[in-house]
């Protein structure tokens, strides 16, 4: 058997096995790798040798205790749902278990901020994740990655219980502000939209971006204005200054459309051009984009760079990779593709 096809279906299996009996559930969900069933029999020596490969690159952790006993790191889980290794009706469902688990939480907090202690197990998986509840192996997986990530706190007195830590409640508030742009935003794209609507969603496209922004934390300025020159939204996080310019029209956008914001450029040094566009860049303007990158930097953000962000993408890291694409790779990073 191919060694990758071996890690990533022993990973596989240990995303979806039951939790063994007599375990914490902040330790998450242990199980025997030799109860996994791949197409070709394994001996022992050759099914230990993959698993040591994955204990070394981070993804899962042995027990003590048992030859074959492992668990899935938090590493590891993330690693199988990045790339899809289990069905996508188990992965969907512990993303949405993970998220009810959190909003419930939150809500027992926001309700009373003052108290100092948790919810049990049993009240969270009788009501988090309605109609059904979460099974006892959903909880402990799930309860095991939001611990890990720092997400939830777990306190025991005779039974344990759960609170949301801050990082958790932060999280939580950032998913619902992210709702709501969400909202916002297919409001804004609905087919039907009278013409008056639709020329008022440049503006609302600034707000959108503006929201998402601050959800990130950054300092936001909207419609700046000085002689000269007037600019949708300025984005600054030490030691940064990025102008932004907005805009969702029928046509795509054209190279005078950046040498608008280029110009504005020139009147605020050190500063980095984003161009925001609905409707898309001709390839001309994605050219002239490239071609000027080594006095001016104008990042370009389409449909697909935004519907990223409101499913939860950092605008941070979406700036840094298309910086580092054009200033290293001398590309133009816009909706997923780098243009040369």
């Amino acid at each position: 058997m191919n060694p990758a096809d071996a890690q990533n279906g022993i990973l596989s299996f240990l995303y979806r096995a039951p939790a063994l009996p007599g375990r914490l559930m902040s330790e998450g969900n242990w199980a025997s790798v030799r109860a996994w069933e791949p197409e070709t029999s394994l001996s022992d020596g050759a099914l230990l040798s993959f698993v040591a490969g994955l204990e070394t690159r981070g993804f899962l952790q042995r027990s003590a205790n048992s030859r074959f006993g492992a668990r899935l790191t938090r590493e590891g889980l993330r690693y199988v749902e990045a790339d899809r290794l289990a069905p996508d009706e188990d992965i969907n469902r512990n993303l949405s278990i993970r998220r009810a688990i959190l909003e419930y939480l939150a809500s027992a907090y926001e309700r009373n901020p003052a108290r100092d202690y948790g919810v049990f197990a049993e009240d969270i998986k009788g009501n988090a994740h309605s109609p059904h509840g979460i099974s006892e192996d959903d909880f402990v997986r799930n309860t095991f990655a939001l611990t890990e990530d720092g997400f939830v706190e777990e306190t025991f007195d005779i039974l344990p219980q759960y609170a949301i830590s801050a990082d958790g409640h932060a999280h939580v508030l950032r998913s619902r502000a992210l709702q709501q742009c969400r909202q916002a935003f297919e409001e804004m794209d609905r087919d039907g939209l009278s013409p008056r609507a639709k020329r008022a969603r440049g503006h609302a496209l600034e707000r959108l971006v503006r929201d998402l922004a601050e959800g990130e934390g950054w300092d936001i300025r909207m419609n700046s204005r000085r002689p000269g020159e007037e600019t949708d939204l300025i984005l600054y996080r030490e030691p940064v200054c990025y102008l932004v310019e907005c805009k969702w029209i029928r046509e795509k956008v054209q190279t005078h459309h950046l040498r608008e914001l280029t110009g504005r450029l020139d009147l605020r040094k050190g500063a980095i051009g984003v161009f925001v566009s609905l409707s898309g860049f001709s390839p001309q303007a994605v050219k002239l984009a490239g071609e000027i990158r080594a006095s001016k930097q104008v990042l370009l953000f389409g449909r697909g760079d935004i519907l990223a962000l409101l499913q939860g993408r950092s605008l941070a890291q979406s700036l840094s990779d298309k910086m580092r694409a054009l200033a290293v790779d001398c590309a133009v990073l816009v909706d997923g593709q780098a243009v040369k």
